[in-house]
């Protein structure tokens, strides 16, 4: 074998390594699956954003999706079952005025809580329990 064409085939190697490495990395987001999701306006720029509990090899993830960014607010083991999202509209949630769609995010007969996009980020207003 020349140099030439060895140093072609250590190249194509690396490539394919760093390959393999990515999708390690990346298979836990890849592999979820949706256990429940909303879409609505969170952010008030008229296009629909997502809200959805994943679930994953581990436990579930709450993942928001407003516009590019993907936050997620929460990553915890087990299973998601007995958790909820519902669509809540613009308005007053204790001492707190959502300007535009939010999630209540709880778990059955358990406290539950507001998800809302405040322009920057993502806060809560915790409702019961």
């Amino acid at each position: 074998m020349s140099t030439q064409s060895g140093a072609k085939a250590l190249r194509a190697h690396g490539k394919i390594a760093a390959g393999a490495l990515a999708a390690l990395i990346w298979a836990p987001w890849a592999a979820a699956s949706t256990f429940a999701e909303v879409r609505a306006d969170f952010d008030g720029d008229g296009k629909a954003d997502r809200m959805a509990i994943e679930t994953t090899a581990r436990g579930w993830r709450l993942v928001a999706e407003v516009g590019a960014r993907r936050t997620v607010l929460e990553d915890q083991p087990g299973s998601p079952d007995g958790f909820y999202l519902k669509l809540k509209p613009a308005g007053r949630y204790g001492a707190v005025r959502v300007r535009h769609a939010a999630v209540d995010f709880g778990r059955e007969e358990a406290g539950d809580q507001i998800l809302y996009w405040t322009g920057r980020r993502w806060a809560r207003v915790q409702l019961g329990d």
